[in-house]
């Protein structure tokens, strides 16, 4: 039916009101001479007669470049040869810049300093001591970051700019950085400490192995490196000073590098600030040391197949890796055609490999990678899946069946559709993110040579032929010369029941003490947050609707969420089970059909269940949104339950979690919940599936069906279209009648009365120690908003306190952090580390490292119960918080998600702004009385380590708790 607004199915909505207070790692080939940079084919279409026009006498204008679903690219040179690329686009700003050079410019003895610079160039510069930049840009809100690969090093600053003159800072802060390096002695060795700890993480990382293992057999690379990327240990710690700047002043040289601004920026200001502050870098022919650059050989291809079977100590599944030449960096439409081919093989429900490997209750992942920077070099092709242990023969072979059947049959009609359908809509979600342009722009320019390889990639997209795709099998998937790597399990009969992802949960007593306000650090910046604008509806049949307009964007998203107040008795893995066997089929469609219609229509729906919510969600466009929700209600509504789809359902749970390594946060979340639902771990998931029956699944469903309350929040260009406005009304009336929405907390705390300490063993080099504290949302924004401060200062970030003494000051890993998880009456505040205490291949044992990291965690939650935290470290956490919120909120579908999150509080569609007020309102004293009131009780602590390192510590970890060895 048509929505009509006069009819009764529309009721006011009267909100709850609030409650008072109740106190990332890339190699280069030959660029054999300097040559004049090529922007592509598209930008030499854009010049005008006059190629190049002069804006000043530090750059020039290049021409400018449509990008897809984007405003146009403008295209700068620096008089020193630096690229400079500029797109205008509303929200936040991402500063980022690319150099060429990566794992494969380095000779083998000093593989990994790549990646070792990478690290160093944050430890001070000419105008910045060591920890400045650090400190500044967190002070400012921003994000920072900087990643290694193959055939390329970029470093990055995000910001939503919340100063008038925090574009000028950013800019000539990441210019001096990048230009100016100091290379201290001491910071070079200190650094050395955070880099092995993260080859030594990577090492126990089973993905990695196999990638590395498969890639280094194809074309043959001699290396004593485990990891291509990040080198050895031996390596980093024989680095001297002079090895790092001969290596900085061959590669980083204004040729050999791109700076992207995308944002809300001004063209002419923003290139006026980067030539101001870029152009002090010398030219290249100023700079002889890059004549003696080195590349790695790509010519020793592998000229038959080869298989490299390994034992891994970390694994309980099977991992498969296979590594093909694809086409090379210069081929533009190959690379585009090889990844239509990935897509056809194993990028959508339907597709071929995916097909195949059904009966194996597993998928296959397909990428295309750059792994050298000379034009005429060869990307690669990896395919990647796992397997239960003794399957994985088969499952070798159906992907060969699969691919050889695309050698020798094109993709049909339907499957191109599918294929150019889905790299549209990935083009469309890059278009929402700066951080996701900025890339897209940098790796085209890296691995293709030009920006072409993005601003031309819709028209070769269109272009694609299903013999394009053939071919691409043909040249690039090459069954009689690849290269694979299969891990297998120590023990094949022995399944350790690690956990994907830990539950968010929360707690629910009042904070002690009200919380006090003060001036705010920028009492207009919250208004830059646009999460939409939401009006609120109850329909006839008590959903509970909230519009959400957002009428820019090219992309809409929804999510249906049935709610019910009374906890359905049920066994741990029933709704996993549930969300899975919803997930693949209906009544009215079979799997396949049901996976057809999606993929044709880029409809992307996903099913989530847990002991009280079912929820669906989709992403797809404005003008299949009405379709897609009534695929959602059918999912909802229909289901298609059989003893033959749960048994599946078990075995695709079963391999999920056998396929990840254990987490510490597994008998945490047992020990803190103890019966309760939210200590639902997947190890006692995988425990109790077999005893799951069809009948326990469909007594849950009904329960949550026929109990339930409904919310829909809809994201979408409604304002734009009256037509997409009525469908959604129409459709989500004609849903089942529902209970009255309204928000409830039915969650009863049980604290934990004693400290415990579980030790488990594995075979690992380094320790995975956390810390969990239980956390009772009271239900108001403000004692909400200072636990989320809280965490930020202790570990929530590259400045936090933990990071800079347990990783920086006692270099005890790579990894430190704090995180919060809420669901908005439950939570957890968990304090994490990887340190490295055996290490065999280097003959060391570092086992006082746990009790170096957990008294590093007791120290500073004593500082932070015993003391005020200074204003400024407060305020800059306050920005960070807001700076996330508002990154999160680029897209439609994280617009979606922020909106939907504060139905899980009393503040509903209000959450987000409110939030943000809250945190201008905290004072030094909240955080202190925070602390003592959160962090001062009992506590887990889990952590996964060798024998011999929970051995050493024993004693003492007997004295921090109860402790329980398994």
């Amino acid at each position: 039916m048509e929505f009509n607004p006069s009819v009764s199915y529309i009721k006011p909505v009267n909100n709850n009101p609030a409650p008072t207070v109740n106190p990332q790692i890339q190699t280069a080939s030959v660029l054999d001479t300097a040559t004049p940079y090529n922007y592509g084919q598209g930008a030499v279409s854009a010049l005008k007669t006059n190629a190049l026009t002069s804006i000043n006498n530090d750059y020039q204008f290049i021409g400018t470049v449509k990008i897809p679903f984007c405003n146009d690219a403008r295209l700068y040179q620096l008089n020193n040869g630096q690229k400079v690329i500029l797109v205008k686009k509303q929200g936040p700003t991402t500063i980022k810049t690319f150099f060429k050079v990566g794992a494969f410019n380095e000779p083998d003895n000093i593989r990994g300093i790549s990646h070792f610079i990478e690290h160093n160039l944050f430890n001070g510069s000419k105008e910045q001591a060591p920890g400045e930049f650090v400190e500044t840009i967190n002070r400012k809100g921003a994000k920072y970051n900087a990643s290694t690969g193959f055939i390329g090093t970029d470093y990055y600053i995000q910001s939503p700019l919340h100063r008038p003159d925090d574009l000028e800072n950013f800019i000539r802060m990441h210019a001096d950085m990048l230009s100016n390096p100091l290379f201290l002695e001491k910071s070079i060795e200190k650094e050395k400490g955070p880099v092995t700890s993260e080859i030594q993480m990577l090492s126990d990382d089973p993905s990695n192995i196999a990638t590395n293992t498969a890639l280094k057999n194809l074309f043959q690379i001699p290396t004593t490196s485990l990891d291509l990327i990040g080198g050895t240990v031996k390596n980093i710690e024989n680095l001297k000073r002079e090895d790092v700047l001969d290596y900085y002043n061959k590669w980083y040289t204004p040729d050999n590098m791109t700076t992207v601004i995308v944002g809300d920026v001004n063209h002419d200001y923003a290139i006026s600030l980067a030539s101001r502050d870029f152009n002090r870098m010398k030219p290249a022919s100023e700079n002889q040391a890059t004549s003696s650059r080195y590349y790695e050989p790509f010519n020793n291809i592998i000229p038959k197949t080869v298989r490299k079977d390994l034992i891994n100590n970390n694994i309980q599944s099977t991992l498969v890796n296979m590594t093909f030449v694809g086409p090379k960096n210069s081929d533009i439409r190959g690379t585009i055609a090889a990844n239509a081919l990935a897509i056809a093989l194993a990028g959508h429900k339907n597709a071929r490999v995916t097909k195949e490997l059904e009966r194996f209750n597993t998928e296959a992942s397909i990428g295309i990678e750059a792994i050298s920077p000379s034009l005429n070099d060869p990307q690669v092709v990896m395919l990647q899946s796992d397997f239960k242990p003794g399957t994985e023969e088969e499952g070798i072979k159906s992907i060969y069946s699969a691919i050889y059947n695309t050698v020798l049959t094109p993709p049909s009609e339907t499957e191109m559709q599918i294929i150019k359908n889905k790299m549209i809509d990935n083009l469309s979600m890059i278009s929402e993110s700066s951080m996701a342009i900025t890339d897209k722009i940098g790796h085209s320019i890296n691995a293709n040579g030009s920006i072409s390889g993005y601003s031309e990639s819709l028209n070769i997209i269109n272009s694609l032929t299903p013999q394009d795709v053939q071919n691409a099998a043909k040249q690039f998937m090459d069954l009689n010369r690849a290269s694979i790597a299969v891990l297998h399990p120590q023990n094949s009969n022995v399944i350790q029941l690690p956990v994907k992802q830990s539950p968010s949960n929360t707690q629910k007593t009042a904070f002690t003490g009200s919380l006090n306000s003060e001036k705010p650090i920028n009492s207009k910046m919250f208004s830059k947050l646009d999460t939409g604008n939401s009006s609120e509806y109850t329909l006839s049949n008590n959903v509970h609707l909230v519009m959400n307009d957002n009428p820019a964007s090219r992309l809409s998203a929804a999510n249906i969420e049935l709610k019910t107040d009374t906890i359905p008795q049920s066994k741990p893995g029933v709704s996993a089970l549930l969300a899975i066997m919803l997930d693949e089929s209906t009544a009215a469609y079979s799997k396949e059909k049901f996976a057809e219609i999606k993929d044709i229509n880029n409809i992307k729906i996903g099913t989530n269940s847990d002991f009280e919510t079912l929820k669906t969600e989709t992403s797809c466009s404005p003008e299949k949104l009405p379709m897609a929700l009534e695929l959602m209600k059918n999912v909802l509504y229909s289901p298609d339950f059989s003893k033959e789809k749960l048994d599946k359902a078990k075995e695709q749970l079963k391999l999920a979690y056998i396929s990840t390594p254990i987490n510490p946060m597994d008998r945490a979340i047992e020990t803190v919940y103890g019966n309760h639902p939210y200590g639902n771990s997947g190890r006692k998931v995988i425990e109790n599936l077999d005893n799951i029956t069809l009948n326990d699944i469909t007594s849950f469903y009904n329960q949550l069906i026929s109990g339930s309350k409904i919310r829909a929040v809809v994201t979408a260009p409604v304002s734009r279209d009256a037509a997409l406005s009525n469908s959604v009304f129409s459709s989500l009336s004609g849903m089942p009648a529902a209970k009255p929405y309204q928000y409830n907390d039915n969650y009863i705390e049980t604290p934990l009365t004693q400290n415990e300490v579980i030790a488990e063993a594995e075979n690992r080099n380094q320790a995975h120690i956390l810390q969990l504290f239980k956390i009772k949302e009271s239900g108001n924004i403000k004692d909400h908003a200072a636990i989320i401060i809280l965490n930020e200062i202790l570990g929530g970030n590259s400045q936090s306190r933990l990071f800079m003494d347990l990783r920086e000051t006692q270099k005890l890993a790579y990894r430190v952090s704090s995180h919060y998880t809420s669901t908005g009456k439950t939570g957890e505040i968990a304090l994490e580390i990887k340190t490295t205490t055996e290490d065999g291949k280097n003959g060391r044992n570092q086992y006082e490292n746990v009790q170096k990291s957990l008294d590093g965690f007791k120290k500073h939650i004593n500082l932070l119960m015993g003391s005020r935290v200074p204003q400024g470290e407060l305020d800059g956490a306050k920005l960070k918080i807001k700076s996330k919120l508002m990154f999160e909120a680029e897209s439609s579908f994280g617009k979606n998600t922020l909106v939907n999150t504060g139905f899980s509080t009393p503040y509903g569609t209000a959450y987000s702004k409110e939030l943000l007020k809250a945190i201008d309102t905290i004072t030094a004293e909240d955080i202190q009385k925070a602390a003592v009131y959160y962090l001062n009780k009992p506590s887990v602590i889990s952590l996964i380590a060798g024998k011999n390192t929970i051995e050493a510590n024993k004693q003492y970890l007997s004295s921090l708790g109860k402790l329980n060895v398994y």
